[in-house]
């Protein structure tokens, strides 16, 4: 083994955050009747996400657990899942207590309880990659491992987050939310279009009035206010990079109309184009906007 602990046969690595290759993996299948029951041991964290129906010992007692809910069973906790139908499904991996547990405060992600999430597979491709660094280390490694941890911690936050706002973990709407990440992604991407709710309601085969309300609860904002953002963070590109005349930019961005364009820019950024352009404070570039939906002069695009 070399100084970063690496084992010289490059078989695995052995790190302070997972010890061992086999304390990490995805789609466990547990046969009918299976069931771990065990008591506390060793001082590491045992989370896990669950593809299917079963039960398990929470802080509040014995628990039915469905698809997407998971759980952080602290060192000192009895570990007690399984089902007597027809087996379980889960991803999981023990993760050194030392490492996961100030995160999980920090995030305010409670330890033996259940969370929904909506999302069976919200763990997979991080414990993924966390069984790759394993298995075919180097010295970043380690680092690796810690990161693709943290973003999954974080990821669990939002789900948790989400499926707050929508009720419940198990909500049939949760389906749609990659759906709306990827129309989400489309708007920003193509913002000088014009979009209506008629035609990305329709995109995604949904009434608009159930499109516009699950497009707010799942991101905070109508369409129409994520196209505007993106539309101004793309006009401050233009005018903080390049020479174009402002009604260029304002076509450019999606406005046919300058002056449209020149009060919007001022009320968001308290500057207008050429005050941007000009350098007066980089105020504008360097603190974010708040981001509420529209103010109450701007209209939504036709239906």
């Amino acid at each position: 083994m070399d100084k970063n602990g690496v084992l010289m046969d490059k078989t695995f690595v052995s790190t302070t955050i997972i010890p061992q290759p086999y304390l990490v993996d995805v789609q466990t299948r547990h046969a009918p009747g299976e069931w771990y029951d065990r008591p506390p041991e060793g001082s590491a964290v045992l989370a896990m996400c669950f593809r299917s129906r079963g039960r398990i010992l929470t802080a509040s007692g014995m628990e039915e657990f469905s698809p997407g809910e998971c759980i952080f069973h602290t060192p000192d906790f009895p570990r007690k899942h399984g089902s007597d139908g027809e087996g379980f499904c889960n991803d999981w991996c023990y993760v050194a207590g030392a490492f996961l547990l100030p995160r999980l405060q920090a995030l305010e992600l409670p330890c033996n309880r259940l969370l929904a999430t909506g999302n069976p597979a919200l763990f997979e491709d991080a414990l993924r990659e966390v069984k790759l660094e394993l298995w075919h280390p180097d010295r970043h490694s380690e680092q690796m491992i810690a990161a693709a941890l943290e973003k999954l911690l974080i990821t669990v936050r939002r789900a948790v987050d989400l499926a707050g706002r929508l009720g419940g973990g198990n909500s049939a709407e949760l389906l749609h939310y990659p759906a709306f990440q990827a129309l989400r992604t489309r708007l920003i991407n193509e913002c000088r279009r014009n979009f209506t709710v008629a035609e990305m309601a329709a995109s995604l085969h949904l009434s608009p009035n159930r499109f516009a309300v699950l497009y707010k609860a799942f991101f905070g904002v109508t369409p129409y206010g994520t196209l505007l953002e993106a539309r101004l963070m793309a006009a401050r590109y233009f005018l903080h990079s390049g020479t174009l005349p402002v009604k260029e930019i304002a076509r450019q961005c999606g406005w046919s109309d300058e002056y449209y364009f020149a009060r919007f820019f001022k009320r968001r950024t308290g500057l207008t184009p050429g005050e941007f352009r000009r350098g007066i404070t980089r105020r504008a570039i360097l603190v974010p906007e708040r981001r509420p939906d529209l103010p109450a002069d701007d209209s939504e695009p036709g239906e």
